[in-house]
């Protein structure tokens, strides 16, 4: 049996897709991190977890005189801080360099005490791990030997090398090939050349791809990389909005002008964190984002984040933000009270009660139950408090992400996600000198000339792996569409000329394409009255139509007549908005059940039901957070009603028909069963005023709809105030109805403003009419 190893997950998955029609066996098919890890074999030792190995460094670098490498004696900041040095040992480890190489560098002359603390440091963690018996990347090269029994399931072994190998790792693979077969399918280009020479192969030619036997030194098959000859189109911008649009102006073309299917297009994010505002303008959920999602918006982090700061900082946005997610008291008194308190048991448990509810997904809850068990191992080794707790807690959030399953086509991704893959369409945003090369923080402790002199990987080793990474995609895609915002200390990358020979040219920004994602209004003004030969009979009505008319015949003219549909404000939430979202959150509430009887079921079921994952405006969703409030009291008095035997027949009731020659339509919000089997109709109102407009109509169009049978009262449920408002004068309101549907049968209408200015001061259409 044959295995296959490949970059990444992704590009397994991709090579299943491409294979799955085809009649054939797979082979085993893995990823190259996956194959090292089965291929080492560590005897009766443990591998060390990653939170085990921080409480091991904290205690190797606990000794007098280590804070020359600019570390406080805080296990928190450690925690958080120490990856320098453990990446420095562990790159040491890894590409078999020794230590005390460090000594014999002039570079390095004036940091000696440095090195010692470092090598002490070394020492200290490797003497507590052999004596627990972990091996950690610092101590696996010399507890390594090779798993044979993994190894001999296969035949032969295809391995697609993309990335950086390190001087461990090619000791692996040549293990392995004096065991199996080893065929290793890869590019040799100017940009990973090094990297590839390292595995001493023979009569290598640049710019070619090779399927190369290691085991056996032949060169199976080779083939000439074609040169980068796609229709590359690369763009200025002042803003990163304005390259979002140009994301989208460019997945248009590929799509309808260049015909590529939309799964054989990628957008490359340099800035991964740009993922959230193309996200704001995905509506159409066209995206799926390979690298995730961070967890740092989430009502769990921004939770924890806001207790924290409230203790530090009680000023009012602290005090606001406390309000709109909701904390928990109980939970703000428990971390006060226990703030400088050693974490213990209890405490632990205390911590785990409140946060898991916060918790909205099943994947969110299994990250949150592995960091407390991180965080529960190493406060039994170390005493620490909630304060360093909550600190370690959110750091290790932080640094995690939940997976996108939103199915988009089109993927989003950051470079490292692009290896061994190919798209015809390839767009790049923030192709800018400060994003790309993506510039690591690995230099820290050794610079770049010391690494070189002792043979560690170097920052231009690294640039050049990310230029090969560029160099492929653009090879392999046929369009290539490239943005960039030009601003005082800001230009085209310095890959624009090394990969594609693009010579920098003094681009004008682009506005164009900002009308994709918005479009400036413009308004003309109509100050004159219209006259249109129009019989309104013949038009269905429904009772918010009807009201329009009476109170405004020009606004009517606009909306129902010229359907100009109203201006949209992103800062100001349309005043129907809150109580469509209601609405909607009661119809599928009392869809699932149609009486209940414990408070706290019924309201959490309603709030369950309140969807804000579509609403993009902040005050529509803050909005949204206060009426959760209101909705307390509402709740109360619908299981009074209940209570008293009172049921729900029907929710959100459509219905047509005509009357008095008139067609009518409309849906009625409910319709109640009382015990004697006669019904109350219910119209919602969400509005703070407690006065219904004259010219509304609408329990009357109900009474009508529902033929006036058993009907006992017709009721506004202003929800606002929680308050049952009762229509007194049906009879009254019946001949008036009559009246104006008689006053509809019309030859000629003209449609003036209405004659008071109070109704046009919330009017969509009151800068038409000139009278904002």
């Amino acid at each position: 049996m044959k295995l296959v190893v490949y970059p990444t997950s992704r590009a397994i998955r991709k090579h299943i897709e491409n294979q799955k029609e085809t009649n054939q066996l797979f082979p085993k098919l893995i990823t190259i991190a996956d194959m090292f890890n089965r291929s080492v074999d560590i005897a009766d030792k443990k591998f060390i977890d990653s939170s085990m190995l921080m409480i091991y460094l904290y205690k190797a670098i606990n000794f007098s005189g280590f804070d020359i490498l600019g570390l406080k004696n805080s296990f928190t900041e450690q925690f958080i801080k120490s990856n320098d040095i453990l990446n420095t040992l562990n790159e040491l480890s890894l590409e078999g360099v020794n230590i005390d190489k460090l000594f014999d560098n002039q570079s390095y002359s004036l940091y000696k005490k440095h090195i010692q603390v470092l090598k002490q440091v070394r020492q200290n963690l490797l003497n507590q791990l052999d004596r627990e018996g972990y091996v950690g990347k610092v101590n696996l090269p010399q507890n390594y030997k090779l798993n044979k029994s993994f190894v001999l399931n296969y035949s032969q072994v295809v391995m697609y090398i993309e990335g950086y190998l390190s001087g461990f790792e090619i000791r692996i693979i040549n293990d392995i090939c004096k065991v199996v077969d080893v065929v290793l399918e890869f590019n040799y280009t100017k940009y990973n050349k090094e990297n590839i020479d390292k595995l001493l192969l023979n009569n290598l030619c640049l710019d070619y791809n090779y399927s190369y036997n290691i085991t056996t030194k032949q060169i199976l098959h080779k083939h000439k990389l074609q040169a980068i000859t796609s229709n590359i189109k690369i763009k200025t911008f002042d803003s990163e909005i304005d390259e979002i649009a140009y994301i989208k102006h460019s997945i248009y073309d590929a799509v309808n002008n260049q015909q590529i299917k939309p799964e054989n297009i990628a957008v490359i994010l340099p800035d991964e964190s740009m993922a959230k505002y193309l996200r704001l303008f995905d509506d159409k959920h066209n995206f799926n984002y390979a690298f995730g999602f961070d967890i740092l918006s989430s009502k769990l982090y921004q939770t924890i984040k806001t207790i924290e700061n409230n203790i530090i900082n009680t000023d009012k946005q602290q005090e606001s933000l406390y309000k709109f997610l909701e904390i928990n008291d109980e939970f703000m008194h428990f971390v006060k009270t226990s703030y400088d308190k050693i974490i213990d048991k209890n405490l632990c448990q205390k911590f785990s009660l409140f946060v898991f509810p916060l918790c909205d997904t099943k994947e969110l809850r299994d990250i949150v139950d592995h960091v407390i068990y991180d965080l529960t191992l190493i406060s039994n080794h170390i005493n620490i408090n909630l304060k360093d707790y909550l600190k370690i807690f959110l750091y290790k959030l932080s640094i995690e992400t939940t997976d996108d399953t939103s199915g988009g086509k089109v993927t989003i991704m950051g470079l490292l996600e692009t290896r061994a893959m190919k798209y015809k369409a390839v767009i790049v945003c923030n192709f800018n000198n400060h994003l790309v090369p993506k510039q690591l923080q690995k230099d820290k402790l050794l610079n770049s000339n010391i690494k070189t002199s002792i043979g560690l990987p170097t920052s231009t080793n690294r640039t050049n792996l990310q230029a090969y990474y560029y160099d492929m995609l653009f090879k392999n895609a046929k369009h290539i569409y490239i943005s960039y915002d030009k601003t005082q200390d800001s230009y085209i990358s310095k890959f624009a000329k090394l990969v594609l020979n693009y010579q920098a040219k003094d681009h004008q920004t682009q506005y164009k394409y900002r009308t994709i994602l918005y479009k400036q209004q413009t308004y003309t003004h109509i100050d004159e009255d219209i006259v249109l030969n129009i019989d309104l009979s013949i038009r269905s009505w429904s009772s918010s139509s009807l009201e329009t008319y009476l109170s405004c015949k020009k606004k009517f003219l606009f909306a129902n007549i010229y359907n100009i549909k109203e201006p949209t404000n992103i800062y100001k939430p349309k005043g129907y908005e809150i109580g469509n979202i209601l609405h909607k959150a009661l119809e599928n509430t009392y869809k699932q059940k149609n009486s209940f009887f414990d408070e706290k079921q019924l309201y959490e079921t309603i709030v369950e039901n309140i969807k804000v994952e579509n609403i993009k405006n902040p005050y529509t969703i803050f909005d949204i957070q206060l009426w959760k409030d209101r909705l307390r009291k509402f709740v109360k008095n619908e299981i009074t009603m209940f209570k008293n035997g009172i049921k729900i027949d029907k929710i959100e009731h459509s219905f047509v028909d005509e009357k008095y020659g008139i067609k009518i339509s409309g849906k009625i919000d409910r319709i109640d069963m009382l015990p004697n089997n006669t019904i109350n109709i219910i119209d919602y109102k969400t509005s703070k005023k407690t006065i219904v407009n004259e010219n509304n109509y609408q329990l009357v169009f109900y009474y009508l709809a529902m033929n006036q049978q058993n009907i006992k009262g017709l009721y506004y449920y202003n929800i606002y105030h929680n308050k049952l408002l009762k229509l007194l004068d049906i009879q009254d309101r019946l001949n008036e109805l009559q009246k104006i549907f008689k006053q509809l049968k019309t030859a000629s209408v003209s449609f003036d403003k209405c004659e008071g200015l109070s109704y046009c001061r919330h009017c969509a259409y009151k800068t038409i009419c000139q009278r904002d």
